[in-house]
C-alpha cells in the first residue's frame, strides 16, 4: 500500500524523490496508476517493477541524459527485482511411518535422499523420529542407565544426520530424545548443509496430558540464520507440535526474526489445528512447514503455509501451498521466499505496532 496524497506534481519539486514518496519498499505509480491497480507490486524505492513509472521522457526532461540509457538501467534493475522476487526455498516434508529406534537413522537417510533428489534444500522430520515416537515413562526418566543409552542414541543419530547433510548439501531438522543431566527433553536440531548443528531446541510446551510427563520443558524459543547452499541465508525458527497452539510461541519466533518456522509434529491435524497453523503464519508473516506422521495413528495432513495472506491486488488468498493426505509421502514444496520478503516489507501491520505494556501478563 502506497502512502496516499504525498507526491509532487510534474514539474515541481527539486529531486527525483519528490515525484513519488516511498513507504516501506513500495512506490506510488505516477502519473496515471496507483496501487493496487499497478501490477508492479515488487518495487524498490521510487522505481516501479512494471515500468509504469517513471517514463523515460520524464527522466530526460528532469535530469538530463538519454531515455535509452535510463531505460537500460531501469531494465537491469527490474530484472534484479524480478529475480529476487522469484527466489524460492524448496522444503522437503517427511510424512512417513515412525521407524524402530534401531533403523531410525537409516529410514531418515532414505527419506532425506528422496527429498534431496527432488531439489529440496531443507528437510523436516516428524517429532521424536530417532525413537519412533515411543514416549519414555517416568521410571525410565529416573533411570541413569536409560538416560545414558538415550544420550548415546541421540549422539549417534545426529552424527549420521550430519554426515548425510554434508554429503547431500541439504539442511535437516532432526528430532530426537535428548538428555540434559538428569532430564529428558523432546528435542529438534537444525543441521546445516555443512553438517554443523546450528540450533538445538527443546520443546517448551510439554503435552503432559498426552503422555509426555517424563519430559522437562525447554526454556527458550530461538531463530538462527541458515546459510543456503547457493549463497545467502534464511532465518529459521523451530517449534515442536504442541508449541504451535500458543500464540506467544509464534510471536517469540517472529520477534527473533524468523522468516520460516519448521514444526515437527506427532498428532492429529484436524481443521481446527490447521487453522492454528494458518493463524501463526498470518499474524507473524512467516512461512510454516509442519511434518506429521501418517495414518495410522496420527492421520497425516502435513502442510506448508507460505505466509503471504494477500495478493498484490489486496485480495485474500489461501496461504496453504501444500497439504498432504493421510498416506505416507515425502512432499517437496517451493516457498516463494522472495515474494514473502517483499510482502513482509510492505504490510502496514506487524511487530512495529505492538504495545507490550498494554498486554499485561
Amino acid at each position: 500500500m502506497c502512502e496516499p496524497g504525498r507526491w509532487a506534481v510534474a514539474g515541481r519539486g527539486s529531486s527525483r524523490t519528490a515525484w513519488a514518496r516511498t513507504w516501506p519498499g513500495w512506490s506510488r505509480c505516477w502519473p496515471a496508476r496507483s496501487w493496487p491497480d499497478c501490477p508492479g507490486w515488487l518495487v524498490r524505492r521510487w522505481r516501479c517493477s512494471a515500468g509504469c513509472w517513471p517514463k523515460p521522457s520524464a527522466w530526460r526532461s528532469r535530469s538530463g541524459g538519454t531515455a535509452s540509457g535510463r531505460s537500460g538501467r531501469s531494465d537491469r534493475r527490474r530484472r534484479l527485482v524480478d529475480s529476487r522476487a522469484a527466489e524460492v526455498l524448496r522444503i522437503g516434508v517427511v510424512q512417513q511411518p515412525a521407524p524402530g529406534p534401531a533403523t531410525a537413522a537409516e529410514e531418515a537417510e532414505r527419506h532425506i535422499r528422496v527429498a534431496a533428489g527432488s531439489g529440496a534444500e531443507l528437510v523436516v522430520l516428524p517429532e521424536l523420529w530417532n525413537i519412533g515416537y515411543r514416549l519414555p515413562t517416568l521410571a525410565e526418566a529416573g533411570s541413569s542407565d536409560f538416560r545414558a543409552g538415550a544420550r548415546r542414541a541421540a549422539e549417534e543419530f545426529l552424527a549420521r544426520i550430519a554426515e548425510i547433510a554434508r554429503e547431500l548439501r541439504v539442511a535437516v531438522v532432526a528430532t530426537y530424545l535428548g538428555v540434559d543431566g538428569d532430564a529428558l527433553g523432546n528435542c529438534a536440531a537444525l543441521v546445516g548443509v555443512d553438517g554443523t548443528v546450528l540450533l538445538r531446541y527443546t520443546k517448551v510446551h510439554v503435552a503432559r496430558f498426552a503422555g509426555e510427563s517424563a519430559f522437562t520443558a525447554g526454556s527458550r524459543l530461538a531463530a538462527v540464520h541458515l546459510p543456503r547452499r547457493g549463497g545467502g541465508s534464511v532465518r529459521v525458527g523451530l517449534m515442536i507440535c504442541y508449541d504451535r497452539v500458543f500464540p506467544e510461541a509464534g510471536r517469540a519466533l517472529a520477534l527473533a526474526g524468523a522468516e520460516v518456522v519448521l514444526v515437527p509434529n506427532a498428532g492429529p491435524l484436524c481443521g481446527n489445528r490447521e487453522a492454528q497453523v494458518r493463524t501463526r503464519a498470518f499474524e507473524n508473516q512467516y512461512a510454516i512447514a509442519v511434518a506429521n506422521y501418517p495414518n495410522p495413528p496420527m492421520g497425516g495432513a502435513s502442510l506448508v503455509c507460505d505466509g503471504i495472506a494477500f495478493d498484490p491486488d489486496g485480495a485474500s488468498r489461501d496461504m496453504v501451498v501444500w497439504r498432504a493426505g493421510d498416506e505416507p509421502t515425502v512432499g517437496v514444496v517451493d516457498v516463494p521466499l522472495g515474494g514473502l520478503r517483499a510482502y513482509r516489507s510492505a504490510q502496514p501491520w506487524g511487530l512495529a505496532d505492538r504495545v507490550p505494556a498494554a498486554y499485561g501478563r
